[in-house]
């Protein structure tokens, strides 16, 4: 594992993936997730869909969060920021369960 990648969610990705080098295991990662998708721009609904995780729009005091809720998680964007800020958001909260492997889904 290369020494820039030493942390826990790396070392976990990198376990859970199968693999020793980090960009290996994100194109393995991605690949799954894009496949089918549409692009430029990236269909951020269609990624989060199949990741479980609705992306909603809700005035807040920031521009987006990953919000907990008894469902699962959810992705909340500030409709007030800038449409590149929103996408933004939207992908950067979109990866972090997929990296980690966090169960986004809690229905039964």
């Amino acid at each position: 594992m290369s020494e820039r990648w030493r942390s826990k969610a790396a070392r976990a990705l990198l376990t859970r993936l199968g693999h020793t080098d980090m960009r290996v295991a994100m194109r393995t990662l991605t690949a799954t997730l894009l496949d089918g998708i549409d692009s430029p721009p990236t269909d951020l609904h269609g990624i989060a869909s199949r990741l479980g995780i609705p992306i909603i729009e809700e005035s807040i005091g920031g521009s987006g969060a990953l919000r907990r809720t008894p469902d699962g998680l959810q992705i909340v964007c500030n409709p007030k920021q800038r449409l590149p800020r929103r996408r933004f958001t939207s992908r950067s909260n979109s990866s972090c369960p997929s990296a980690t492997s966090e169960n986004t889904s809690r229905k039964t």
